[in-house]
């Protein structure tokens, strides 16, 4: 009997061990602020207060961060995914997991179903185009000129590739986009469409990415000779323009980890490989993040062929702000602002102009884009915004991002 008390004991004492040794590595992994492969913030351990401990708040925000800390967690998503891609996609042929469609060789957004609005969208458009308008007519002021650059996502450019029975925002995309442009052209707004650019199947198959929402070194190159072509277009003398010939598309060997793929834990068998793009003549430039000078370059590369590289590598990522200095005064400066739709065109956009300046408003918040056009005054303004951002009046230079 003692003996069995004994074991029961150590028993007892293990069980509370290996629980308190997770409950530890849990916290010690709250430490960590973001998931990599559910591209997210992770919930931090909340502040212990009375108020949070009568409320409630502070047991809900610990069950959460226990959630999005518990040690393993990778590991069993990384087994549920496996699992879900053996039996929902081969077997069931359910195309849906951790909210991608799965196809033979293509990985796309998984679309909640929604209802259309066309007046409301329309009401939307209208706003944000008089916006636009406010950060044009804020740009020729002072003799500077600006462009608006609509452009595809992934979702867009294979919208057709959906099964029929799932959402591609079809209707959406279609009204959403002749609203906005419609309006912009009203407001006599300079607009460059890339999705007619980019519309036939042989050209979509090498810009838009099969595995992540952005589109390729390609697509930003397409997007590069159109913003260009506007330019030139207000130029008696036109700017350099890098054409076929005169640069290299290089394919990196590296894995290319692209938003899908990532939601996916890596477990997909679509691969793509990403490229840069280098001129055969290259400009010597500065280059600066948020004023502090770094490296010259407009890749983030890799260190071997065997590291994992993601779209991050356009750029380095998401940079509030950046300046590239080429030092040539005597040619114009530019100013691209949006979202991560601009880190690709940036690596070529530099090259015809002696400042080149670039603004994400999702991080920037040292001045208003009416306040910053007003300091630099670039001669040439350009917004790139995708599709699915049209409607949205966030981070368009509109709002708080833009004040006169």
């Amino acid at each position: 009997m003692k003996e069995k008390r004994i074991s029961e004991l150590l028993m007892a004492l293990c069980f509370a061990g290996f629980l308190s040794l997770i409950l530890v590595t849990t916290v010690l992994l709250a430490q960590i602020k973001t998931a990599y492969y559910e591209n997210r913030s992770l919930a931090g351990i909340p502040e212990l207060t009375a108020e949070s401990v009568l409320n409630g708040a502070f047991f809900d925000g610990f069950d959460q961060a226990l959630a999005d800390h518990c040690a393993g967690r990778t590991t069993m998503l990384k087994a549920k995914t496996a699992m879900d891609l053996a039996v929902n996609v081969k077997l069931l042929r359910c195309p849906v997991v951790n909210e991608v469609v799965v196809k033979d060789d293509l990985l796309l957004p998984f679309i909640e179903y929604e209802t259309v609005c066309p007046s409301l969208l329309s009401e939307q458009a209208m706003l944000l185009a008089d916006n636009v308008a406010s950060v044009r007519d804020a740009t020729e002021s002072y003799g500077g000129r600006y462009f608006f650059v609509a452009v595809p996502c992934q979702y867009v450019s294979f919208q057709e590739e959906y099964p029929f029975y799932l959402n591609n925002r079809a209707e959406f995309t279609e009204v959403t986009k002749t609203a906005l442009l419609e309006s912009l052209a009203a407001r006599q707004v300079d607009v460059v469409d890339m999705g007619p650019v980019l519309a036939s199947p042989e050209i979509r198959d090498q810009a838009a990415s099969r595995v992540d929402n952005h589109y390729t070194m390609y697509g930003a190159y397409l997007t590069y000779l159109e913003i260009m072509q506007a330019i030139n277009g207000t130029r008696e003398t036109p700017l350099t323009v890098l054409k076929e010939g005169d640069f290299d598309m290089t394919e990196l060997p590296n894995h290319y980890m692209g938003s899908r793929t990532r939601k996916l834990i890596d477990l997909s068998s679509v691969k793509e490989q990403v490229s840069i793009l280098s001129p055969a003549e290259p400009v010597r430039f500065r280059r600066y993040n948020y004023g502090s000078e770094v490296e010259p370059s407009v890749y983030a590369m890799p260190a071997t062929e065997y590291d994992v590289v993601d779209y991050g590598i356009y750029m380095g990522g998401d940079i509030a702000e950046t300046l590239i200095d080429t030092q040539r005064d005597e040619l114009p400066s530019i100013l691209v602002y949006g979202d991560s739709f601009t880190n690709a065109v940036e690596c070529v956009l530099y090259y015809g102009f002696n400042q080149m300046r670039s603004l994400d408003f999702r991080y920037y918040t040292e001045m208003s884009l009416g306040e910053y056009i007003e300091t630099w005054q670039p001669d040439y303004v350009v917004c790139i915004r995708d599709y699915e951002q049209l409607a949205n009046p966030t981070f368009n230079g509109s709002g708080a991002e833009f004040q006169p």
